[in-house]
Parts: C-alpha cells; structure tokens; sequence
C-alpha cells in the first residue's frame, strides 16, 4: 500500500509488472492475518521477467518477417 502523497514524492513512474525493491515498514494484524508493506522508498530495477520473455518473443517473431507489411 503506497500513500498518494507518499507515490508522489518518489522518483518512480509503476506500472503492471515493473520490478522494484522496497524499502518501509510492514504491519502485521495476528486477527485475520493482514500483512501490510507500506514503501518509504520505491527503487525502479527493471521492466521484470514478463516484460522482458514477450519483448524476447517479439524480437523473435520480428525477425521471422510476422510483423511485415506484406503478411494479410
């Protein structure tokens, strides 16, 4: 859970899939068994492992002419 306030202040631009590391605290409800991470610092690490297997695939399929003109 990230604050608005808070998401503002950091130097990060999250979206589905970007892969981070945290840095904050984390609360811990024994009734119910809620485990909250509330981020102080968001670090930016890369696009992730989905990201980078379907941009891997597009190459792939790139090179083998699937995304020319002349396929209808």
């Amino acid at each position: 859970m990230i604050w608005a306030n808070r998401y503002r202040e950091m130097d990060a631009d999250l979206e589905d899939g970007t892969e981070v590391i945290l840095e904050g605290d984390i609360d811990y409800w024994v009734e119910g068994g809620k485990l909250d991470l509330k981020p102080w610092e968001v670090i930016v690490v890369g696009d992730g492992d989905q990201a980078a297997a379907v941009e891997r695939l597009r190459s792939e399929l790139e090179e083998r002419g699937w995304f020319g003109d002349d396929n209808h």
